[in-house]
């Protein structure tokens, strides 16, 4: 008898945590990495390092979880397997035109406006959104 359990992991602190993190330790931080991500996209050889900590700036400066999927079933002979997968995303070659056309400089845009929207009290909630869309504007990439 085969049975499938599919277990979504990624669970965020509260919000007041991630609030008093990004206040304190996140909004510096991710300029920092900002800052290093771009240097790496000039440089052209560092943009695959570049995408990856556009991936992970959300985790990075509000502590948000990425969420990921994870299948466990047990196959024809009777062996538990497992199989994790994150969401659906769009064709490579797509997302690397994209990125190369639009998505680096966008990226810029968006993440000045998101420092911007921090710099106030009542804008944060709108930079937490604006942060966590980061991987999205610049490389189409879902998190």
């Amino acid at each position: 008898m085969s049975q499938k359990v599919v277990i979504t992991e990624g669970k965020s602190p509260n919000i007041i945590l991630r609030f008093l993190w990004f206040l304190l330790i996140g909004w510096w931080v991710g300029y920092a990495v900002v800052t290093v991500a771009f240097f790496l996209e000039a440089i052209i050889i560092g943009i695959p390092l570049a995408l990856y900590l556009f991936d992970w700036l959300p985790a990075i400066m509000t502590l948000k979880a990425r969420r990921r999927t994870v299948e466990v079933y047990e196959d024809a002979r009777g062996r538990i397997q497992h199989r994790a997968h994150g969401p659906q995303q769009y064709n490579l070659l797509l997302r690397i035109i994209y990125f190369l056309l639009v998505g680096w400089w966008l990226s810029g845009i968006w993440i000045t406006a998101a420092f911007a929207c921090a710099a106030t009290i009542i804008g944060t909630p709108v930079a937490f959104w604006m942060v966590d869309r980061v991987p999205f504007i610049g490389s189409l990439a879902r998190v």
